[in-house]
């Protein structure tokens, strides 16, 4: 609100259409603002020390590279299906036990792959992995991570119920995780799934 009174308050004859394009813009960003992009933006305001320009170069070439592979709209039950499905593939004891406690992929793919665990993870894990998705320019890395994550804890998964999954899996506990060794899973589970042409 403050950027659109400060835009109507410099308003001149000469520039008015120009102000008028501008209102335009903010109030089509205002309707199409996703709350969740704040989620994705913390981990570079965290390990930028809040250094504007590198924050916004950053999490714009973030965004290009994720935007293709983790789209936000109908395709993103594309990028859930393909997350899904090597789930099954990879995990069927989980996968089942999930169905049988009715634990649908809303309720935890979803934002799993639309923030890039952003939420679920402490800030110094999700910079991790980060990290390792622009270090190597794999960024499809992150379904096998969220994989290596679900084996991690399949025995603690499989001993509760529905609402208590929910909440796990919303707030992953990771004192008890190696991101490391995650991340060295995460490229063993994508080999085992290449080398059986299960995706």
């Amino acid at each position: 609100m403050f950027l659109l009174q400060n835009t109507t308050s410099h308003t001149s004859n000469h520039g008015s259409e120009q102000t008028e394009q501008k209102i335009q813009c903010l109030q089509s960003l205002q309707q199409n603002f996703d709350i969740g992009l704040i989620d994705l933006l913390c981990p570079f305001v965290y390990a930028l020390n809040g250094v504007e320009h590198d924050i916004y170069y950053c999490f714009e070439a973030f965004m290009n590279k994720i935007l293709p592979r983790f789209p936000i709209g109908l395709e993103l039950n594309q990028s859930v299906g393909k997350l899904m499905t090597l789930f099954r593939s990879t995990q069927i004891d989980l996968y089942r036990y999930f169905e049988q406690e009715e634990v649908e992929p809303n309720d935890w793919a979803n934002p799993w792959i639309r923030y890039m665990l952003s939420r679920e993870l402490p800030m110094n894990f999700v910079c991790r992995l980060y990290d390792q998705y622009f270090a190597t320019d794999d960024f499809d890395l992150h379904y096998y991570v969220c994989l290596a994550i679900l084996q991690h804890f399949q025995e603690e998964l499989m001993e509760l119920d529905y609402s208590e999954i929910r909440l796990f899996l919303r707030f992953l506990p990771a004192e008890n995780m190696d991101l490391e060794k995650i991340i060295k899973h995460a490229y063993n589970i994508r080999a085992y799934v290449s080398t059986r042409y299960l995706f």
